[in-house]
């Protein structure tokens, strides 16, 4: 089977050894790696950053991480000119499998989700949505590797520091919100780069609890990294967050939400076996995201539209 996987539009973030170029990176970058460490030999990955009929004409399936951010859904299925026109309405075409992982990037992309042989989505609710305009709809989890993303041998000492990682340039992560907490802080941004590999010993280890207070999520990579380095997390009820955090550490954006945040971290603060129970408890429920079984999840999408 190959299979061409398109991330995104634009070159490839990995540079030599995977070291990530310029510090971008994306989570299509991630499931393409982990795709290509997990899959059966039978399916042959090829990545692709300038889909075109002469990259894709002899492949199975093709790919779409994410329709909304590919910036070549329109040429592709309603456009005018060759090779698309041809390509759309030809029998012995490639598959296509596009990707809905975010609520906003539903609304972007709901009037082209029909022409796709499937959909995935990162979370159920998404789902539940997209079958509205397709009804091959899948979902797709994202993952972690659960060997790289572990708990520090030992906790970190003093002063007790919460932890928060994303773009603080996009409104709906509330940054305003960790930066009123009255605590030291460790901020993984674009500003404040900490690269992929060294996420687990420069900050997730560094850090007593994970503060993640966004308004809407598509999968919440970084919560399923801080459970398993068996961080307590306090969050909304964005993505996965509900799957891995009880709901005594879901927070609302409703009302005084920096004094909501802070009685729980107290709580945390004043007693150290509480974090690590919470902790380790958020690290075993948040095994299902493991990428060994979500891989597999991902060649059952792929045999769905064979």
């Amino acid at each position: 089977m190959k299979v061409v996987y398109f991330p995104h539009k634009g070159q490839n973030r990995l540079g030599e050894g995977g070291k990530w170029k310029n510090g971008l990176h994306w989570g299509a970058d991630f499931m393409l790696d982990a795709f290509q460490r997990f899959a059966p030999e039978k399916i042959e990955i090829i990545p692709c950053y300038n889909l075109n009929w002469d990259n894709v004409k002899d492949a199975d399936i093709v790919w779409l991480h994410n329709v909304a951010t590919t910036g070549i859904t329109r040429t592709i299925f309603m456009g005018t000119t060759t090779p698309f026109k041809k390509w759309r309405n030809r029998p012995n075409r490639p598959k296509f499998i596009g990707g809905v992982r975010g609520f906003e990037g539903l609304r972007r992309s709901e009037k082209t989700l029909r022409y796709f042989d499937a959909i995935h989505t990162g979370t159920e609710d998404l789902k539940e949505e997209a079958i509205k305009h397709n009804s091959n709809v899948h979902v797709l989890f994202p993952g972690v590797d659960f060997d790289f993303f572990s708990p520090p041998v030992q906790p970190p000492g003093p002063p007790f520091t919460i932890g928060w990682c994303g773009d603080i340039r996009k409104k709906m992560k509330n940054i305003e919100i960790v930066e009123a907490l009255d605590y030291p802080k460790i901020l993984a941004t674009k500003e404040n780069y900490i690269p992929h590999d060294r996420m687990p010993t420069d900050f997730f280890h560094k850090i007593h609890a994970f503060v993640h207070p966004s308004s809407h999520e598509g999968g919440n990579r970084t919560i399923i990294e801080a459970a398993a380095c068996g961080l307590p997390i306090i969050t909304t009820d964005t993505g996965t967050a509900s799957t891995i955090v009880t709901e005594k550490y879901i927070i609302s954006l409703e009302g005084d939400t920096v004094a909501e945040i802070s009685e729980l971290l107290e709580e945390f603060k004043a007693d150290p076996e509480l974090a690590n129970r919470i902790g380790m408890e958020n690290r075993e429920r948040a095994k299902v995201y493991d990428w060994r079984p979500i891989t597999e999840t991902w060649v059952k999408i792929l045999e769905s539209v064979l």
